[in-house]
């Protein structure tokens, strides 16, 4: 993870936080040294999230700043286009492109193609 860059971080992310802390504990030490806040989506975080009150991955959290789906037409057209129909990565891959943003993901099969359609980087996380 390059501190000067930007990522967006997808659902596959949380879930391996979730289940490996040490995979957790340097990806909160990673985010803390970046030049510029790194991000995730309001849909990202609704799929993950379950309430358990997990206290690592609210820290996890609270180290992002969170994008909204907004105006879902572009994430339909994406979409359409791939031939897919996971809103949620869609809406991911918008936003990273919006934002100037890599996308970070533990599911290149799904992040790649929509990626690739609207021309964002992706990076499978270590």
């Amino acid at each position: 993870m390059d501190p000067e860059k930007r990522y967006m971080l997808d659902a596959g992310v949380f879930i391996e936080a979730e289940r490996d802390r040490t995979f957790l504990k340097g990806l909160i030490t990673k985010l803390g040294q970046a030049a510029s806040p790194q991000r995730t989506t309001q849909a990202v975080i609704a799929q993950v999230w379950r309430g358990k009150g997990n206290p690592d991955i609210a820290r996890l959290l609270n180290l992002l700043d969170i994008d909204d789906i907004g105006d879902g037409r572009p994430v339909g057209r994406l979409l359409g286009a791939a031939g897919k129909s996971d809103v949620v990565d869609a809406s991911l891959v918008i936003a990273a492109k919006q934002t100037g943003s890599t996308v970070i993901t533990y599911d290149p099969d799904d992040i790649g193609p929509l990626a690739e359609i609207v021309g964002v980087t992706y990076t499978i996380a270590t």
